[in-house]
Parts: C-alpha cells; sequence; structure tokens
C-alpha cells in the first residue's frame, strides 16, 4: 500500500498547483482600462501628443496629482454623486 501512496499523493500535489496558479489574478489593465485612464490623464491637462515635450516629467506630474487631489475629495464628499445628468418633465 504505501508504494502507491507516495506517488500517488506526488501526483495529485503535482495536479493541484498548477490549478493555484491559473486560478491567480495578477491584475493586469485591460484595454478599456487604458483607454479610460488615458482620458482622465487628457482631462487633468496632460496631453502626450503635444509637441512641446520640454516639460513633459512636470506635466504628468502635475496631472498625476489633481487626479489624485479629484480621487480624495470624491472619496471624502458626502451624499450622492453630482457628476451626472438628469432630465425630467417628458
Amino acid at each position: 500500500m504505501t508504494k502507491l501512496f507516495f506517488p500517488s499523493v506526488a501526483l495529485a500535489i503535482a495536479l493541484v498547483f498548477p490549478a493555484f496558479a491559473i486560478a491567480q489574478d495578477n491584475g493586469t489593465p485591460t484595454r478599456a482600462d487604458v483607454k479610460a485612464e488615458f482620458i482622465q490623464f487628457k482631462q487633468a491637462g496632460f496631453d502626450p501628443a503635444a509637441n512641446d515635450q520640454l516639460d513633459y516629467p512636470e506635466s504628468l506630474q502635475r496631472a498625476q496629482q489633481k487626479l489624485a487631489t479629484q480621487s480624495q475629495t470624491e472619496s471624502a464628499a458626502y451624499g450622492a454623486s453630482t457628476s451626472g445628468t438628469s432630465k425630467s418633465g417628458d
């Protein structure tokens, strides 16, 4: 019985570990995530397509700071979101 026990345990372990590796989420962003982040940076004032690359690091840092400030403000706000539109009376 012990002749079959250890090989079967080793086989079971070898089959289980790849399943754990596949189940992990590595958090890679999707194409939609990257596009949304790019739009946020453009709205914050960073335009990588601009020809004036002289202030590249500073303009990126300013946009990051602006987005971080907006994120902190939104997380500390009370009540319902005010960043939407509504229509009534139709």
